[in-house]
């Protein structure tokens, strides 16, 4: 059907299109002549592209935002053939997200019938993301849903470790960052080992950190530490749902003394630190022993002159 509109009205027409070749695009041009008062005719052309769908169609479903955990994915498969069909369904899950079920599906469907597939995702990190296609096949033939997007909203807690021997203790910081988008309730518990007591500071902390905001906390362990495990959070968001977080385990440096400012030496020197040291030397030697030979060299020529 279309319709033609002006000064006196909209007039519409109907026309009627049988045997539609399925999975096809079928173009429909109408012309209208028109004239005005001195009779002089105009032409209108318009036209518009029909998408014929294949005897399967598929049509997946998804919120465009959310805040939710587990976010539902809908398929929707419908049959337009004459004839009952076996289709097996097929649904990708994206990078950044986990699900509890393989999205697979071999299923009966009678003429004119349809049916509605559900499974849930979890997203991991905030951000918009691409949601492929899921596809139906069946008789040698296959049908695809369109492309979906998502915008994820969620707190994401991430956690720096650092830490540095200064003297007789081992300073430790860390930076505890929400790169998301949503506010966090954040308790923070490091594990400190047995035989390196807390001296100065505090290893736990709790409170809420806004979306892009980030707290940093310090203190002191008892000892030169070579190494200290990950600190672990848990945090919640606004709807309660609870989330985990870990930090990066450490070697720990030395920190420049203060009697000698101008020296510093890690804990713990790598292969390649070595090897430059000892062809270091071995150049500062080289050099030394030939200047003494020089040396050596010229004082007995002028000796041998002024004699």
């Amino acid at each position: 059907m279309f319709s033609v509109s002006g000064i006196n009205g909209t007039k519409s027409f109907k026309s009627r299109i049988t045997r539609l070749p399925p999975n096809s695009t079928i173009k429909l041009i109408a012309q209208v002549e028109t004239r005005d008062y001195y009779n002089n005719a105009r032409l209108l052309t318009v036209s518009k592209d029909i998408q014929i769908t294949p005897n399967i169609s598929i049509v997946k479903r998804i919120p465009e935002e959310t805040d939710d955990e587990n976010v539902p994915v809908e398929l929707y498969v419908y049959n337009s053939g004459k004839d009952n069909k076996s289709i097996s369904i097929h649904d990708a899950i994206p990078s950044g997200f986990t699900t509890g079920q393989q999205p697979d599906w071999n299923i009966e469907l009678g003429y004119k019938k349809s049916t509605n597939l559900t499974y849930y995702i979890t997203p991991q990190k905030p951000g918009k993301y691409e949601l492929p296609s899921a596809i139906a096949i069946w008789d040698g033939q296959s049908s695809v849903s369109r492309v979906n997007y998502i915008t994820v909203h969620m707190p994401y807690i991430t956690m720096t470790k650092k830490a540095q021997n200064n003297g007789s203790l081992t300073d430790v910081e860390l930076a505890i960052s929400n790169t998301g988008d949503r506010p966090a309730i954040v308790m923070v518990l490091d594990k400190i080992p047995d035989v390196h007591p807390l001296v100065f500071g505090e290893a736990a902390w709790s409170g809420l950190i806004e979306g892009g905001d980030n707290v940093s906390i310090g203190y002191s362990l008892q000892g030169n530490i070579v190494s200290l495990p990950a600190a672990n959070a848990t945090y919640r968001d606004i709807r309660g749902t609870t989330r985990q977080a870990r930090s990066n385990n450490i070697e720990t440096k030395k920190a420049v003394s203060s009697d000698n400012p101008g020296e510093t030496s890690p804990i713990n020197a790598g292969r390649n630190e070595i090897i430059i040291f000892m062809v270091s030397s071995f150049l500062v030697i080289a050099a030394i022993i030939g200047s003494v030979a020089i040396a050596a060299y010229l004082i007995t020529r002028f000796k041998t002159r002024s004699g």
